[in-house]
């Protein structure tokens, strides 16, 4: 996670989630509004995005905003084509792999470090683990779950008999002529 500026005026957005799996760059809906923004602005999107729960969300609409990334004097401004969905996070934004690829980031997930050029030489927008990590369990434990009590959990039905029973009468045989005591039930249509 780190921070960046977004809009036009800069708008400090912190809790930004850099996540090489995600082919989209994500805005969302209260970021959207805390910018100053309204939906005239958006264009029309197609199609739902889907979730870090295979869900799929809706989008509001695109829009291309200044992205301000590092400190001066190695900082860099690029437009960012944003996905705004109206969808409960604990983040404010998403940075796929086409804002990496704008900005020509080399990211070190080991470090917690992005890295790019600017004109001025190279930038390192760091991340913070613990922060991360508070804000990723945040984020799962805000999906509710389905669970079941193993108490209310019962596949016994009174219509349907519980064991596998017989259509046909079964001939019991011998396995073995070394041990008489082994035997089998098979029905006509094997013997």
């Amino acid at each position: 996670m780190i921070n960046a500026g977004i809009g036009d005026p800069c708008y400090n957005a912190k809790r930004i989630l850099v996540d090489n799996g995600s082919s989209v760059d994500v805005l969302f809906y209260s970021t959207f509004i805390n910018i100053g923004l309204t939906r005239e602005k958006l264009q029309p999107a197609v199609g739902p995005l889907y979730g870090f729960d295979n869900r799929p969300v809706g989008a509001e609409g695109i829009i291309s905003l200044p992205v301000i990334l590092g400190e001066f004097p190695r900082k860099s401004t690029h437009f960012i084509q944003f996905i705004v969905v109206k969808s409960e996070s604990t983040y404010n934004a998403i940075f796929g792999r086409p804002f990496q690829s704008v900005f020509g980031i080399v990211a070190s997930i080991p470090h917690l470090k992005l890295k790019f050029y600017t004109q001025t030489g190279v930038s390192v927008v760091c991340g913070d683990q613990q922060v991360a990590q508070n804000f990723y369990l945040r984020q799962v434990k805000s999906r509710p779950t389905n669970t079941l009590s193993i108490e209310d959990f019962d596949l016994r039905n009174e219509d349907i008999p519980q064991r596998a029973s017989p259509v046909e009468e079964l001939t019991t045989v011998t396995i073995s002529e070394e041990h008489p005591l082994k035997t089998m039930q098979i029905g006509s249509l094997l013997s």
